[in-house]
This record gives C-alpha cells, sequence and structure tokens, in this order.
C-alpha cells in the first residue's frame, strides 16, 4: 500500500494558514481613485477633493500624501490629510501655498510601506492657473 504525501501536506498548509494572526493574513487593496482625474492641473494653495471607491479596510488612520517623482523615486512634498476613517468615500485637501510648479507630482493614500495607493502623474501650477512649469 501506498501513502499519499500530498494529503497531510495540504492539511498542514491549511491549518497553518488559519492559525497566521489576522494581521499577516490582511492583505491590502489598493484604492481606486476617481477624481482628480489623471493629469488634471492643481492649483498652490487651493483645496482639492478626492474620491475613491472603498474596498473593505479594516485599518484607520490614513494619510494623504503630496510627492513630486514617480512611483519608483519619489520625495514627499507635504501631508496634506491625516487619521481619517473609513468608510469616507471622500475627502478635500488643502494644496500649501508656494510648491514648485511641475507635471511629476502624484497623491499618496494609506497606511505605510505596502498599503498604499499612489495616484498621479498630476500638474501643479502655482497661485495662477496660467502659470506653466
Amino acid at each position: 500500500m501506498k501513502f499519499n504525501f500530498l494529503l497531510p501536506l495540504l492539511l498542514f498548509i491549511a491549518i497553518c494558514a488559519n492559525a497566521a494572526p489576522s494581521s499577516r493574513r490582511y492583505r491590502f487593496k489598493p484604492l481606486h481613485i476617481t477624481s482628480p482625474a489623471r493629469g488634471s492641473t492643481l492649483i498652490a494653495g487651493s483645496a482639492v477633493t478626492m474620491a475613491w471607491t472603498t474596498p473593505i479596510l479594516p485599518t484607520p488612520n490614513y494619510k494623504v500624501n503630496l510627492l513630486k517623482g514617480t512611483r519608483l523615486s519619489y520625495s514627499h512634498v507635504a501631508t496634506l490629510y491625516t487619521d481619517f476613517h473609513f468608510p469616507y468615500v471622500s475627502a478635500t485637501v488643502y494644496l500649501p501655498q508656494g510648491i514648485a510648479p511641475g507635471s511629476d507630482y502624484m497623491l499618496s493614500i494609506g497606511t505605510g510601506i505596502g498599503r498604499t495607493t499612489f495616484y498621479g502623474p498630476l500638474r501643479i501650477a502655482g497661485s495662477d492657473p496660467t502659470q506653466t512649469p
């Protein structure tokens, strides 16, 4: 009689997966941001309404950050909104005055590394909307 090792192995894996703490089993589901549109021009010093679809996210304390660069290489410009809790599906954020005009900005929304959605590119114009980067 041959012993099948596959069944005990699968049973062991299933038990271990269910025994893991809930924080290890949690998988971040990226937000689908619907506003502002990619490529939009935002005005320094103005209010911007961000909107997104909401998957089930049990983690509170989200932040919205303005970043300059690409997703692979960026610098933090400003934290625009902190400590909001779901199930909000929008937030009004305020861009600071004095941001250098440019077309390589993006927004991030999330709680940290591995749990953040990056959104862009966005263009920032100075206080005068006709100012070009």
